[in-house]
């Protein structure tokens, strides 16, 4: 959908969240209400240029299964930015418009709804964890842009990391 446009740079997002304890049904169990703002930055390791903002009100539910070890989350959410955001990946400048790919201006607002699930676990010095996103883009200011394939994605991952090092004193939450 892009050929012939240039590449986007790798992005990085960064900023404060406050969090709002709703629920602990139980000393492990915590029900969150969660609203991260981050500035989204793009960069080609020779510059770093603002891309925008973005906000993701979600709910979310932790679970921590103390004596297996193993660690979960759902959350469900909605994510909103601003129009230079949604102008960086969705936009096409009329010098970049075809006769399949008709120039689309941006704007901000909606761009869609998540649902995330995670697992983890800690295993002496080693963690082990994995996720699961839904995005359903339904509704988005900017579905209409000829870059968008899809209405849905689904992605998953997993992680391990080792630790090499922890401090000689430890704290518990």
């Amino acid at each position: 959908a892009r050929e012939g446009m240039p590449d986007l740079e790798g992005a990085l997002e960064i900023g404060p969240a406050l969090e709002i304890l709703v629920a602990a049904p139980s000393p492990r169990q915590k029900v969150e209400i969660r609203l991260p703002v981050r500035a989204v930055l793009v960069t080609n390791f020779r510059q770093v240029d603002p891309a925008g903002w973005v906000f993701n009100p979600q709910v979310a539910w932790d679970y921590d299964s103390e004596g297996s070890g193993w660690n979960a989350s759902l959350s469900l959410g909605s994510l909103f930015a601003d129009r230079k955001y949604h102008a960086y990946y969705y936009e096409v400048e009329p010098r970049y418009a075809t006769p399949e790919r008709p120039a689309y201006r941006a704007t901000g607002g909606y761009s869609g709804a998540i649902v995330t699930g995670t697992v983890s676990r800690r295993v002496g010095r080693i963690w082990i964890g994995g996720f699961l996103r839904y995005d359903n883009l339904a509704g988005a200011a900017f579905v209409d842009s000829p870059l968008v394939e899809t209405r849905h994605s689904v992605m998953g991952g997993v992680a391990v990391a080792w630790t090499f090092a922890t401090s000689t004193e430890m704290v518990t939450n």
